[in-house]
């Protein structure tokens, strides 16, 4: 093992919100992500429940309805809250972002 010469307090990390040039975390992104977890979820969840029972006849998804209609409402409903989450949490860091002055966009 090579010898730094460093102390053990130089190698831990700070409980900081706050890095030497910019802000790394806000609760906004998990508010965010929260709030797109749920509607997207929800949004694909009866999209699927609606797919899968037959009242929205769409060609080459068929197959969906031949499981349970709950199973395809809550696989939609996973993706949904996934994909959610995920758009959330980006939205939110492009607050931070434009709040700090550094967003492009």
């Amino acid at each position: 093992m090579k010898e730094t010469g460093k102390r053990e307090e130089d190698l831990k990390a700070g409980f900081s919100n706050e890095g030497p040039h910019q802000v790394i975390y806000r609760p906004i992104i998990l508010h965010a992500a929260v709030i797109g977890a749920l509607i997207v979820g929800l949004a694909l969840g009866v999209v699927g429940y609606l797919i899968a029972e037959g009242s929205w006849a769409i060609v080459d998804l068929g197959q969906l309805s031949a499981p349970f209609v709950g199973t395809t409402a809550v696989t939609f409903a996973g993706v949904g809250v996934a994909l959610g989450g995920l758009i959330g949490s980006l939205f939110g860091l492009h607050r931070i972002l434009k709040d700090s002055g550094k967003s492009r966009f």
